[in-house]
C-alpha cells in the first residue's frame, strides 16, 4: 500500500489508467459523450490525459492550477459547445472525472494516507470553481462565435437552474434576461419521441417569449418570463400541448420564488410537487402549484395518518371495480358524464358504483366533506402501494 507522502505521486503515475477509467464511466452516463465518433472521442482522451497529470501535479503541490491549464479549459469548453454538447452533460463529464479520481484514493489507500486525501479534496473544492468558470467562459465563446441561440439558451438556463449569475453570460449572448421566472416542470415518464414530435414541442416553448428550456431524463424543465399574471395559464397551456405532441398524459409542477435567485429554491419545490403528484388522484396535463397540494403534502408527512386513511378504503379491496372507479371520477375532475364515459358505462351504472362506495366505505360522494376525504384516502393507498 502506498504511505503517506506518496499516494499521489503513486496516482500520478498511473494517470493513463485512471484516465482511461474516467472517459469509460463518461461514455456510459452520458449519451451525448459516448454518441461523438471516435476521432473526437480521442481527441478528447488526450484532453483528459493531459488534465488530470497537470491536476495531480498542482494538487501534489498544493498550488493553485496554473493560467496554462485553466486556458486548456477554455479551450475545453469552447470545443464543447462546438460538439453541440449539451451544458449540463460537459459539467456532469467534468464532476464525474473528480468522483472517479477520488474514488481511486480511497481505495488504494491505508490509513497512513487519510491526511493527505483530506488536503487534495479541500485542493479540489477550492480550485473547482475556477475550472468550471473556464469551462463556462469557453463554452459562452462559442455559442457567441456560432451565433446559435439555442445552446446560447441552454447555457443560460443551467447557470440559472443551478443558482449561478448568468446576467455576464445574457449580455454577452445579447440575450435579455426577465426580472423573474415561473419554473415548470413537465413529467413525460419513458416515452420515446420521434425527432418531429421533439422539434414541435420545442417550438411551442419558444413561440413564448422569452422562455429558456431544456430536456431531462424524464421530461422538460422550462423557464418562464413572470413578469405579469399570466404566466401560470401560459404554463397550463404549455403542458397540455405538450401532452397532445407526445400523445402521452403529462404530470406537470409550477412553483415561483420572485427574483431570478430563487430559481434553485422553486425547482426543489417543483419537484416536491411532482413527487406527490405521482399518488394524487386528479385530473392530468395542468401544471400543479404546492399551494393546492397542501393537505397531501400534510399527509405524506405523517405515516401513521397515511395508513389509517388508505384503511377507508379497504371495504373496496374485493375487486377492482369500485377502486377504478373512484379513480376515474377523480381524474375526470368529478365530472360524472365523462367519467361514465371514459368507464364505457351507462351514467345509472355509474351512480350505482358511487351509492356502493357510500355504503361500503361509510363516506358520501356526493358531500364536500366526503369528495375531500375520498380523495385523501386515495392519496394514502397509492402512498402505501409497492414500488413497481
Amino acid at each position: 500500500m502506498p504511505t503517506l507522502g506518496s499516494i499521489m505521486e503513486h496516482v500520478h503515475d498511473h494517470r493513463l489508467a485512471i484516465a482511461n477509467s474516467i472517459q469509460s464511466e463518461i461514455t456510459k452516463n452520458l449519451p451525448s459523450y459516448g454518441q461523438l465518433p471516435e476521432a473526437i472521442q480521442r481527441e478528447l482522451f488526450e484532453e483528459l490525459n493531459y488534465c488530470v497529470g497537470a491536476c495531480l501535479k498542482h494538487a501534489i503541490a498544493g498550488e493553485p492550477i496554473a493560467d496554462a491549464e485553466l486556458s486548456l479549459y477554455r479551450a475545453q469548453g469552447f470545443r464543447r459547445g462546438e460538439l453541440g454538447i449539451p451544458f449540463q452533460d460537459m459539467i456532469a463529464a467534468f464532476h464525474l472525472s473528480s468522483v472517479a479520481v477520488h474514488r481511486l484514493f480511497w481505495q488504494i489507500a491505508n490509513p497512513d494516507n487519510y491526511r493527505e486525501i483530506y488536503a487534495i479534496q479541500e485542493w479540489t473544492a477550492r480550485e473547482t470553481p475556477s475550472v468550471i468558470d473556464a469551462l463556462v467562459d469557453g463554452y459562452l465563446s462559442a455559442c457567441r462565435q456560432n451565433g446559435s441561440e439555442q445552446p446560447g439558451r441552454r447555457l443560460l438556463i443551467e447557470l440559472l437552474l443551478d443558482g449561478r449569475c448568468a446576467s455576464e453570460a445574457a449580455r454577452s449572448l445579447d440575450i435579455t434576461l426577465a426580472a423573474s421566472y415561473l419554473v415548470l416542470k413537465c413529467h413525460l415518464g419513458p416515452v420515446a419521441l420521434q425527432p418531429q414530435q421533439r422539434r414541435e414541442i420545442v417550438a411551442a416553448f419558444h413561440r413564448v417569449s422569452g422562455t429558456l428550456m431544456r430536456w431531462d431524463l424524464d421530461g422538460i424543465t422550462a423557464l418562464l418570463p413572470s413578469e405579469n399574471d399570466g404566466a401560470s395559464e401560459v404554463a397550463d397551456s404549455l403542458v397540455k400541448v405538450v401532452s397532445q405532441l407526445s400523445g402521452v398524459p403529462v404530470r406537470a409542477a409550477q412553483a415561483f420564488r420572485g427574483a431570478i435567485g430563487g430559481i434553485p429554491d422553486a425547482i426543489a419545490e417543483a419537484e416536491q410537487v411532482l413527487g406527490l403528484l405521482a399518488f394524487v388522484p386528479g385530473p392530468a396535463d395542468r401544471a400543479y402549484r404546492l399551494d393546492e397540494l397542501l393537505i397531501e403534502y400534510a399527509i405524506s408527512q405523517n405515516t401513521d395518518v397515511v395508513k389509517r386513511l388508505a384503511d377507508q378504503l379497504a371495504p373496496l379491496d374485493s375487486g377492482t371495480e369500485l377502486a377504478s372507479t373512484l379513480e376515474t371520477l377523480y381524474s375526470c375532475d368529478l365530472d360524472r358524464e365523462r367519467a361514465a364515459q371514459q368507464l364505457h358505462i351507462h351514467r345509472r351504472t355509474l351512480t350505482y358504483r358511487i351509492n356502493r362506495i357510500r355504503q361500503l366505505c361509510g363516506i358520501d360522494p356526493g358531500t364536500a366533506h366526503g369528495i375531500a376525504l375520498l380523495r385523501a384516502a386515495l392519496t394514502a393507498k397509492r402512498m402505501m402501494a409497492p414500488a413497481t
